[in-house]
């Protein structure tokens, strides 16, 4: 946009355009410019409104709301006002968005600038549509049309790549009465992409679809904490790829820290669940698992050398289980 921002007292600007919002309808779709030149403004008040500069024909930018024959606007990740006289919407037919993929945990920012307010963070995988570009960033809009902001052109590609996938040759198989490599269907989770703006939930699903993807790896003494792990180590690891800290030792996590406690009948999916398998009955926690929900929890498993889901429901885990903890 020529000289958008040129002399605009931002800082009041943003303010005026905040306190202006919720009386727009919101709309969130492309826009192109028929006027010769659409002038843009601070706000829509007469006695409030500053001049900000023009767009001229032809230029494509965002209707985020509308409200009588005012439109707010966004245009290079900057946003003011236009008269909707001055515009007309982009047909979806002429609309190009391409789908992509993000290859890292990436932030999502306000404008092209790694400066810019961080709107969200995407853990890889997630689907966005590239929709514009701006120098080394593209404009993106959520896969599911609402939202938009800015990612690195370098951290998107267009084609998918599961980062927990795995070679079948790092993995084994094990079936016993209590205990399988095989995820029960009713527990399985689909959640291989999440956003900071989800929420719990999402977070436990990521968890668990990052945990059963390492059914089958084998169990180590030293662990290489990527292929290969021993109890505390799963768990630990299978937190960390949301940046949830959970402590280095079995005993930690059953005993230590400012997280929750919970009863059998409290558990939720998601849950760290303690046991004490030495039977000695001291209540000292030695082993640990993840709740995955109907009596099913994943783990890995010194008995089968591997990560397995294992049934608490009854039997021997029933038994030996304590409490679970909640550090999500």
């Amino acid at each position: 946009m020529e000289r958008f921002a040129k002399g605009v007292k931002r800082v009041i600007a943003v303010i005026l355009l905040l306190m202006m919002l919720p009386a727009y309808a919101l709309a969130d779709y492309a826009a192109v410019v028929t006027a010769s030149k659409m002038k843009v403004y601070s706000t829509n008040k007469e006695s409030d409104k500053y001049y900000l500069g023009y767009l001229k024909k032809n230029t494509e930018f965002t209707v985020l709301a509308t409200s009588g024959n005012w439109a707010r606007i966004s245009y290079n990740g900057r946003k003011g006002y236009a008269q909707l006289d001055d515009m007309k919407k982009k047909s979806s037919s002429s609309q190009t968005k391409q789908l992509a993929y993000t290859t890292k945990m990436t932030k999502l920012y306000q404008k092209a600038s790694s400066s810019s307010k961080v709107i969200n963070t995407l853990t890889a995988d997630y689907p966005v549509y590239i929709v514009g570009t701006s120098g080394s960033y593209y404009l993106v809009t959520n896969y599911d049309g609402k939202g938009s902001g800015y990612i690195r052109k370098s951290y998107l590609s267009t084609t998918k790549k599961d980062i927990f996938a795995l070679s079948s040759s790092k993995k084994g198989t094990y079936s016993s009465s209590n205990s399988s490599t095989k995820m029960p269907s009713a527990v399985k989770s689909k959640q291989s992409y999440v956003a900071a703006s989800m929420g719990r939930s999402k977070y436990i699903e990521y968890i668990i679809y990052a945990a059963q993807s390492r059914l089958g790896c084998k169990y180590a003494s030293s662990p290489n904490n990527t292929t290969t792990f021993k109890n505390a180590s799963f768990v630990r690891a299978m937190f960390a790829t949301l940046g949830f800290s959970v402590p280095s030792s079995v005993k930690e996590i059953g005993h230590s820290g400012n997280v929750a406690f919970v009863s059998r009948r409290e558990l939720k999916r998601g849950d760290i669940v303690c046991f004490d398998c030495e039977g000695n009955d001291d209540n000292i926690i030695d082993h640990v698992g993840i709740y995955l929900g109907s009596g099913y929890f994943i783990h890995a498993s010194s008995a089968a050398g591997m990560v397995v889901v294992s049934k608490m429901s009854s039997g021997y885990y029933y038994e030996t289980f304590c409490w679970g903890r909640r550090y999500v």
